[in-house]
């Protein structure tokens, strides 16, 4: 099977890029991270995979993480913002078992299972950053 990491990246980056919205302010998506960026914004992390090579419908199985990464600016005012940003990418990519990605031509959809993500949040940078990261996982059947 072909390495569908691209095409993740792609597919994840269309459904964010311009659409991470809170209050009328839009943070910008990157799947590559610029060589200096402030906090406010959304990294599209590793995406790791594992072609099974099986009989079975589902070809590779992987997982992705989305980080977010805002300033702090209070510990409270922080924590509600970095949770509606978080909560606007997961509305976006819809993680339920029912939700996929188009990643035509190459593959027939990547199903995202929420029962496999895992949020964690974490300050960084001497508390001037905050960052909350979640993985989802994947199922990518091949055509």
């Amino acid at each position: 099977m072909k390495d569908p990491t691209n095409e993740v990246y792609e597919a994840i980056f269309s459904l964010l890029d311009g659409n991470v919205t809170i209050s009328g302010t839009t943070i910008p998506v990157y799947s590559v991270m610029p060589d200096s960026v402030a906090a406010g914004y959304v990294y599209i992390g590793t995406f790791t995979g594992n072609n099974a090579d099986i009989k079975d419908r589902f070809m590779t199985d992987g997982n992705v993480t989305i980080q977010v990464v805002i300033p702090v600016n209070g510990a409270s005012g922080s924590n509600k913002l970095i949770n509606q940003y978080n909560s606007k990418v997961l509305e976006l990519l819809k993680p339920t078992v029912t939700s996929s990605l188009d990643l035509s031509p190459l593959f027939n959809n990547v199903y995202f299972y929420s029962q496999n993500i895992t949020d964690f949040t974490t300050l960084f940078d001497n508390d001037r950053e905050m960052r909350k990261v979640t993985q989802l996982s994947l199922q990518i059947e091949e055509l």
